[in-house]
């Protein structure tokens, strides 16, 4: 029998964008994680998610994630706000969706390596779900050399490895690199990859994406559409821009989101990622996909005359928002980041009987 050989992907932003020392990088996490004030799973027994009387965090289960991805200096305290959230024994399967900031790709690609390396661990693709998703014919492999080039996915790896640290020989990632799509196609990859993001409860989606790109260097200086009112300070116009767009989310509005990218112009480098999430969110919300097993893991149905059934909806909600500097005059840059959830929360109720 022929032996299969083994591809890894190396930590290649490792030395740079984050610390290469193993000890050091786990420590870093660690203090991340603790400053956010969420009670994490693993520390506190819960159930779902780090949700508590005091947590920012919705109740219910955690089935997806935006954080950024910039170097950890600037955006790994905002990370840890939608890595908090995660209990590490609710999951199986990780799939990672990030942008491509080198090759343009008028599709979607996929990670063909079979190790992911971090200097926490390594994580193992899901060599099952890479099959299903090449077998559409929508998916490209990614080329390898491409792959270590892209950070969009590799700046979560890390953070993965270090949350499922007691389960990470279990857990299995796919690493989606997601293209320059049309609206079109993002419907096309949304409702392609519902059943993958969304059919399970015991998968977590990652879209990796940072905010507004600001300033010369990123041939961005608009301060929003409509202009904001006379004496507003650049940086506080420019997140209410970045807010403006992530109400859009929290609302899940397909079309709404689509038309504020294209009015603003918003340097939103995860703008396609979050558009298929978005889509995607769309074919569940309309029971398309997944509800029966999202029902199947929800305990506390409720039955007989009277009694209240419960319906479940996504919901998104940010967490963390912040800036790598506050700019001041157009000689100045920033770039924005954020994080935030999709929870299964109880929706509206109605009264049987």
């Amino acid at each position: 029998m022929a032996t299969r050989t083994v591809t890894y992907r190396a930590a290649s932003h490792a030395g740079s964008w984050y610390t290469a020392n193993g000890a050091a990088l786990a420590r870093e996490l660690s203090q991340w994680l603790e400053a956010t004030g969420i009670p994490r799973p693993w520390a506190t027994g819960a159930a779902g998610n780090g949700a508590g009387p005091s947590s920012p965090v919705p109740a219910g289960r955690l089935r997806a994630i935006i954080a950024p991805h910039a170097g950890y200096a600037y955006s790994g305290p905002v990370a840890a706000y939608a890595y908090a959230c995660i209990d590490p024994a609710a999951y199986d399967r990780v799939v990672v969706l990030g942008p491509s900031h080198h090759v343009y790709m008028p599709g979607c690609a996929v990670s063909t390596a079979a190790i992911l390396r971090t200097p926490v661990g390594d994580l193992t693709t899901d060599d099952a779900a890479v099959a299903e998703l090449r077998a559409t014919g929508l998916f490209s492999a990614f080329d390898p050399a491409a792959d270590e080039a892209e950070h969009s996915i590799e700046m979560h790896l890390p953070y993965l490895a270090h949350v499922f640290r007691a389960r990470r020989s279990a857990i299995r990632v796919t690493c989606v690199v997601v293209g320059s799509l049309s609206t079109e196609a993002e419907a096309t990859y949304g409702a392609a990859m519902a059943p993958l993001l969304l059919g399970s409860p015991r998968t977590l989606t990652v879209v990796s994406s940072d905010f507004c790109h600001w300033g010369r260097r990123f041939r961005y200086t608009r301060l929003g559409d409509p202009p904001p009112p006379a004496g507003t300070a650049r940086h506080a116009a420019i997140e209410a821009m970045d807010r403006e767009g992530m109400a859009l989310i929290e609302r899940q509005d397909v079309p709404g989101w689509s038309a504020y990218l294209k009015r603003t112009g918003n340097t939103i480098c995860g703008r396609h990622p979050i558009g298929v999430l978005l889509r995607a969110v769309d074919v569940w919300q309309g029971g398309r996909v997944g509800k029966a097993a999202d029902a199947a893991a929800v305990s506390d149905r409720a039955n007989g005359e009277g009694a209240t059934a419960v319906r479940e909806t996504l919901r998104t909600q940010f967490l963390k928002y912040a800036q790598s500097s506050p700019v001041v005059t157009t000689a100045d840059s920033s770039v924005s980041y954020a994080s935030a959830v999709t929870m299964l929360v109880n929706g509206d109720a109605s009264e049987d009987g």
